[in-house]
């Protein structure tokens, strides 16, 4: 075997017809940037659904909701108890 050529096992799974769907004609490097769109593909294909977009809010919203996620469990890890009343208007 050539000092070129390396045997790797790669990660594969069942396309819809039985095929097999691979990773390995991604660089290592581009891999980080296909992931979140393979993904996506593979749930369309594996549920027979098409793509469904999010709308144009959908990270600002996922983003407030985290922050608010982290900053209540801040406050609970330093002993506080903290009840969330929206204000009205």
């Amino acid at each position: 075997m050539s000092d070129r050529v390396q045997r790797v096992r790669v990660p594969h799974f069942p396309g819809p017809d039985g095929t097999r769907i691979t990773l390995a004609h991604l660089p290592p490097r581009g891999l980080k940037r296909w992931l979140p769109i393979l993904t996506a593909i593979y749930h369309m294909l594996k549920n027979g659904t098409l793509y469904e977009d999010p709308g144009p809010n959908h990270f600002d919203a996922r983003t407030k909701e985290r922050q608010k996620d982290r900053l209540l469990k801040r406050l609970a890890d330093l002993g506080y108890a903290v009840e969330l009343v929206r204000p009205t208007q």
